[in-house]
């Protein structure tokens, strides 16, 4: 009988721990850090997007990428290891990281990428490929 109470409180406690910590516990820690130490920014409370270019990513994964940002409306920060081959809209803050710390940065992501923050987490990160625009233009909507 005991063994099932330990069992049963080692389940509850598990559950607990697991729905407190957010989805993206881990890459909301190491990009808070990149934010901080490279460009002395910080999550707010508030909904942010960041839209991320690294250096590495598909020839023609590029085109789409400045066909999203030059139509996006709200304000955003744009984060790219290079220097942007396109217009970026005024609305759209761009940070140049010339070391390419953010190439480095272990999300499990290649190619250009979106991020969203809200109260200092992050709530959504995906690649911003030509198949997943239509699902992240309605994803950004929300926020």
């Amino acid at each position: 009988m005991k063994i099932k109470k330990l069992n049963l409180i080692f389940f509850v406690f598990s559950v607990l721990t697991v729905s407190c910590t957010g989805k993206y516990e881990r890459e909301t820690e190491i990009f808070e850090n990149y934010l901080k130490n490279i460009h002395n920014l910080q999550m707010n409370d508030e909904a942010q997007t960041y839209f991320i270019s690294p250096s590495i990513k598909c020839p023609g994964c590029e085109s789409y990428f400045c066909k999203f940002i030059s139509t996006y409306d709200k304000n955003a920060t744009l984060i790219t290891s290079n220097p942007i081959e396109c217009e970026v809209p005024k609305n759209i803050t761009v940070f140049l990281d010339r070391a390419k710390v953010i190439d480095k940065l272990n999300f499990g992501i290649i190619n250009n990428y979106i991020i969203v923050t809200q109260n200092k987490e992050i709530v959504y990160i995906e690649n911003l490929t030509p198949d997943k625009i239509e699902g992240i233009k309605k994803t950004l909507d929300q926020y």
